[in-house]
């Protein structure tokens, strides 16, 4: 247990007589000029019904059946 301490003391002085780095912004100064507006999508649409589902279903090719 002493020997523990004794490490972790050893390394705690190390660290706090290590030379400080220069502090440096972690990001580049912001730009002057304005925000461009974000775009929004609107999707519309009508809902399936069980007929309409079933009827795209049949009309697409099956992978499993490699097309014939």
């Amino acid at each position: 247990m002493k020997f523990i301490f004794g490490v972790v003391l050893l390394a705690a002085v190390g660290i706090a007589l290590m030379p400080q780095r220069p502090v440096t912004p972690a990001q580049p100064a912001a730009r002057a000029t304005a925000p461009q507006p974000v775009q929004v999508v609107v999707v519309k649409g009508k809902r399936m019904t069980d007929v309409e589902k079933r009827a795209a279903l049949n009309a697409e090719p099956r992978p499993e059946t490699n097309g014939s």
